[in-house]
């Protein structure tokens, strides 16, 4: 999410944040972090302070940054599969990243579950319009 990190999912403590629920239902949790939240600022040349820091796009996170975590999630389970859940930032990227599935990141996964994705209905025609 913009400006959110993994923090996100454990507010509300162990009764009640969603990484909690979901672990104490048996699913294993791993959560990331998006580029220039609190937990991703030790960039191993860059400065937060630096323009150049922050001099990437949506689409370089979803071509990169997207399959390199489920990647690594893969790696590190040994599942073959996962579910992913992404909220705002999260669901937009899996969302840009499985629309063209360059990197074959769909035969990874069982599904997305996008909760509160980034959209827009500023350019939208028809009945669509009164959505926005």
């Amino acid at each position: 999410m913009f400006q959110g990190d993994s923090g996100n999912f454990v507010f509300g403590g162990i009764e009640h944040g969603l990484a909690f629920e979901l672990y104490n239902k048996g699913y294993d949790v791993y959560m990331a972090n998006g580029r220039g939240n609190s937990y991703s600022r030790k960039h191993k040349t860059l400065d937060p302070d630096s323009p150049d820091f922050w001099h990437w796009s949506f689409d370089e996170i979803a071509k990169y940054d997207f399959p390199a975590q489920i990647r690594k999630v893969l790696d590190i389970s040994g599942k073959s599969k996962i579910w992913y859940l992404g909220y705002s930032e999260g669901a937009m990227v899996a969302q840009l990243a499985l629309s063209e599935d360059k990197s074959g990141m769909s035969d990874s996964l069982y599904g997305i579950i996008g909760l509160g994705p980034v959209l827009t209905f500023n350019n939208a025609r028809g009945p669509w319009k009164t959505f926005g």
